[in-house]
């Protein structure tokens, strides 16, 4: 992701925005970083990123928003269905990807992690908990299909899959509105499909 750090007056405009009375103490624009990265399927927000620097770990908290008002991405899908409620999401061949791998990286489903992969042999190897590769928004499968429905404008992509525990070949289906849902079509085990 190519973030962009905030100076230091819209780094302070953002903790102040974001932070409420009981979160006062959280971030402070000396121990704190601010920055943000684009996201090719809104053209008005970005995704914020905010760092306290002085506590042990560090502390992090994504947020979307517009520069003046942020949605904080809390593992729910609700921030990102306001979004594309009140911004509209632009989708399309060329960002449905993305816009799929940014979902599964900030929504927790109760079928646990989900990650696209780039094939059936590195799900065998995959740290999930490596956030440099899970929050890669152009990773993509070296065999997938992307159709459109010309009538409700819903994309469906059809991918490999870490996805309950296991590795699946999988239909995903993005409305026009950003609702996903997976279907899982059959097992994969190391590349033998």
């Amino acid at each position: 992701m190519d973030w962009h750090r905030l100076d230091r007056d819209k780094t302070n405009d953002m903790i102040n925005s974001v932070k409420s009375a009981a979160e006062s103490s959280l971030f402070s624009p000396v121990t704190s970083e601010a920055k943000c990265a684009r996201l090719p399927f809104y053209s008005n927000h970005l995704l914020y990123r905010l760092t306290n620097f002085s506590s042990m770990p560090t502390f992090t908290m994504d947020f979307i928003g517009d520069g003046d008002k942020y949605l904080y991405l809390d593992g729910s899908d609700f921030p990102i269905k306001e979004i594309n409620i009140a911004n509209g999401l632009q989708l399309n061949e060329d960002n449905v990807i993305p816009y799929l791998n940014f979902y599964f990286f900030n929504v927790r489903t109760e079928d646990g992690d989900i990650l696209i992969l780039r094939n059936a042999e590195e799900g065998l190897s995959i740290d999930l908990y490596d956030d440099e590769r899970r929050e890669n928004l152009y990773v993509e499968p070296d065999d997938f299909r992307i159709e459109q429905d010309p009538t409700s404008g819903a994309f469906v992509v059809h991918a490999p899959l870490y996805y309950l525990g296991g590795l699946v070949d999988a239909k995903i289906v993005v409305t026009a509105e950003g609702k996903v849902t997976v279907v899982p079509i059959k097992m994969l085990t190391g590349g033998m499909q």
